[in-house]
């Protein structure tokens, strides 16, 4: 369990299909749900941010020293690579690459690589945070 704080920027249209508004229904259960399960002081922070006519959803959650040290030790300052999948602390280790793919698929790109290069996808270390992040596209 934990405290979800939300901090929102953005009022408006996310979706006119079931489908989609499912797809990133998807996206942000993964995160939220990895941050909930490894947040060290029961607090999740999640932003929206809308962007020329795009969202950015950012969740933000405070780790311990050692599972900062584990994500350090595996990916250094590339935390982006968390999206592409080969990785866990106890699940399966395809729940951050399954949001690459659907944010991939929302803007057209073929495959959960080009969504993390090109910045659609993304994680880093902030302080003591764990920060990731996926743009949408508004539904208009």
């Amino acid at each position: 369990a934990a405290h979800v704080r939300v901090d929102s920027n953005y009022e408006g249209p996310v979706s006119q299909r079931c489908l989609e508004f499912s797809a990133l229904d998807r996206v942000l259960y993964n995160l939220m749900n990895n941050a909930v399960r490894f947040t060290r002081d029961g607090m999740v922070d999640l932003h929206l941010r809308a962007l020329n006519g795009n969202l950015r959803f950012i969740v933000v959650n405070h780790l311990t020293a050692a599972q900062q040290a584990t994500l350090r030790v595996r990916y250094a300052d590339n935390l982006d690579d968390l999206f592409l999948g080969n990785f866990t602390t106890g699940g399966e280790g395809v729940g951050m690459t399954i949001c690459a793919e659907f944010v991939a698929n929302a803007y057209g790109l073929a495959n959960a690589k080009k969504a993390a290069k090109g910045g659609y996808v993304g994680a880093r270390l902030v302080d003591e945070a764990f920060v990731a992040w996926f743009h949408w596209p508004v539904g208009v």
